[in-house]
């Protein structure tokens, strides 16, 4: 890892309160709980897909939007 970047992680660390792997173990799972660009572009498209009308209504788009937040 480059020296600048684990420096980051160590602030950042310090700044949260937290150990250096304590920091990191959160971030890892925050990231990987979190949605990537190509998951939140597969739902969209999937409800795209099943949208009989043309163009998307209302509704699907704040579904969509609520299953890309978790909820």
């Amino acid at each position: 890892m480059p020296e600048d970047v684990a420096e980051t992680y160590r602030r950042r660390a310090t700044a949260a309160g937290q150990s250096l792997q304590t920091y990191m173990r959160t971030k890892l799972i925050e990231g990987v709980r979190g949605r990537d660009k190509a998951e939140a572009i597969e739902i969209l498209e999937q409800a795209l897909a099943s949208t009989a009308s043309p163009g998307i209504s209302r509704e699907t788009i704040e579904a969509s939007r609520r299953e890309l937040r978790g909820g």
